[in-house]
């Protein structure tokens, strides 16, 4: 949990990969993904692990203000 792997790929792209994220370090996470992304100056694009379903929920929990459960 709290963890991500990061890795340049052999094309210049930039992977992130993460398990779960705790609450407390949600929001900076998040922070850190978008800052990077206009850092570097390219698109960035998500792909959730748990597919359109789990996207779809995962953007529900925010939208009702719910937090992340460990």
């Amino acid at each position: 949990m709290d963890s991500m792997e990061i890795t340049i790929l052999e094309d210049g792209r930039i992977k992130v990969e993460t398990g779960p994220v705790s609450a407390p370090n949600h929001m900076t996470a998040e922070a850190f993904m978008r800052n990077m992304a206009q850092a570097c100056g390219g698109k960035q694009e998500r792909k959730h692990k748990h597919g359109m379903l789990g996207a779809a929920a995962h953007a529900a929990k925010h939208a009702l203000g719910m937090g992340h459960e460990s």
